[in-house]
């Protein structure tokens, strides 16, 4: 599935650089699932949040590229 152009665009707002960017430092640029510290994207948990994630931080995690792509072949 791919991602919208809406999204794509959400993923390059000053707002979402800056969420992500939080959740980085939160998570200390580390994938939480295994360690590394290349490749980082952050996952949403929910969607029920969006375009209020700063206030929903609890949403959000830092996964490399494997782990991301992993969790969402499980989902």
């Amino acid at each position: 599935m791919g991602m919208s152009y809406q999204y794509r665009q959400f993923l390059k707002s000053p707002y979402w650089t800056k969420v992500k960017e939080a959740v980085l430092t939160r998570d200390g640029h580390r994938c939480v699932k295994c360690g590394y510290s290349r490749g980082l994207q952050i996952h949403h948990t929910s969607y029920v949040h969006h375009l209020n994630e700063h206030n929903n931080m609890t949403e959000l995690m830092t996964l490399c590229g494997d782990c991301h792509k992993a969790l969402h072949q499980l989902l």
